[in-house]
């Protein structure tokens, strides 16, 4: 999969709870279904180096602050899972945009997945709320629920989510993990300009299209062991920032 070089996955958990991981074949099969891989999938798990390591070590390293690691399949048709090299990662449930607080979104001229245009006009004379994701992000996978109940529950500002994948990578996600919300697609460019490289990451615009707030969203979770917010706690915190 091709991805941006500073992209970041907050591993902080597969679906909710912070318990570590457990030498348990049901934890590990969970992680085989939540990368949408076949259940006798054959992985190989390596450190960055390209060393071969175990489960537990491999999870241990994909959930320190600021890990990612790759996907690919090698000349066996094995699933190779490789944690990414160390760099510069902004803090644990911390944002560093180049877009401030009041100053206007850069200019985009996007699509959604089902082909319709969305442009800077389209945010004006409402809130937005802007979800980023990515197809192999693990707490991006867990807040698809999230994400649906709000847009079940909030006709008062539009959900959208927002990808520097393509088209069909993008449909393939919504279809596997049940996403009713429609996605703007390959927004590399303008994600690039916004300066977003942690994800999930939520960001709220006002009726001029103006950004109010951002974050990453598992830092609204607040219920014990949980890492991915509620469609609650997500609503307070857009509530926060909204002018009536």
């Amino acid at each position: 999969m091709s991805r941006p070089p500073a992209t970041i996955c907050l591993l902080a958990s597969l679906f909710v709870g912070t318990t570590a991981y457990a030498q348990t074949a049901a934890q590990k099969q969970q992680l085989i279904s939540a990368l949408v891989l076949p259940s006798d999938a054959k992985i190989n798990l390596l450190d960055s180096s390209g060393k071969p390591i175990s489960y537990d070590d491999f999870m241990r390293q994909a959930r320190a602050p600021g890990a990612s690691f790759s996907k690919s399949v090698n000349a066996q048709s094995e699933v190779v899972l490789r944690i990414n090299s160390a760099h510069q990662a902004p803090a644990p449930n911390t944002l560093s945009l180049k877009l401030k607080p009041s100053e206007a979104l850069p200019a985009f001229d996007l699509r959604t997945a089902q082909g319709q245009r969305v442009t800077n006009a389209d945010f004006k004379g409402h809130y937005t709320l802007l979800s980023f994701y990515f197809a192999d992000c693990i707490p991006c996978i867990a807040e698809v629920p999230t994400l649906n109940a709000l847009a079940k529950q909030h006709k008062d500002f539009k959900l959208l989510t927002v990808t520097y994948e393509s088209r069909d990578t993008a449909l393939t996600f919504a279809k596997q993990r049940k996403l009713q919300v429609s996605s703007l697609v390959d927004a590399q460019a303008w994600i690039d300009a916004l300066g977003i490289s942690t994800y999930p990451a939520l960001l709220l615009i006002d009726p001029q299209g103006h950004l109010v707030a951002a974050t990453v969203s598992t830092a609204l979770a607040t219920q014990a062991n949980h890492d991915i917010p509620t469609a609650n706690e997500i609503t307070r915190w857009v509530n926060q920032y909204r002018k009536p």
